[in-house]
C-alpha cells in the first residue's frame, strides 16, 4: 500500500543503463523449443529440454558462446 502523501511528493528519476542486449538467436530458438509441445506437463518438459539441449549445442558448435 502506498500512502497518499507519498504520491504527492516530487520524484527524482535516475536513468540506469540497461543490461546487455539479448542474443538475436534467443527469441527464434525459444520459439522453436516450445512449438507444438504436448499438453502433458511431464512429456512437454522432457521434449522442451531435449530440444533446448540440441539447439544450444548446435549454436555452441557453430561458435556462439553467449546465449542471452
Amino acid at each position: 500500500m502506498v500512502a497518499p502523501r507519498t504520491l504527492r511528493r516530487p520524484y527524482l528519476g535516475v536513468v540506469v543503463p540497461g543490461g546487455a542486449p539479448e542474443n538475436p538467436l534467443a527469441r527464434p530458438v525459444s520459439r522453436l523449443i516450445v512449438a507444438g509441445l504436448p499438453r502433458e506437463p511431464a512429456l512437454a518438459i522432457t521434449i522442451a529440454t531435449r530440444r533446448a539441449e540440441r539447439l544450444w549445442g548446435l549454436a555452441q558448435r557453430l561458435g556462439r558462446r553467449s546465449y542471452h
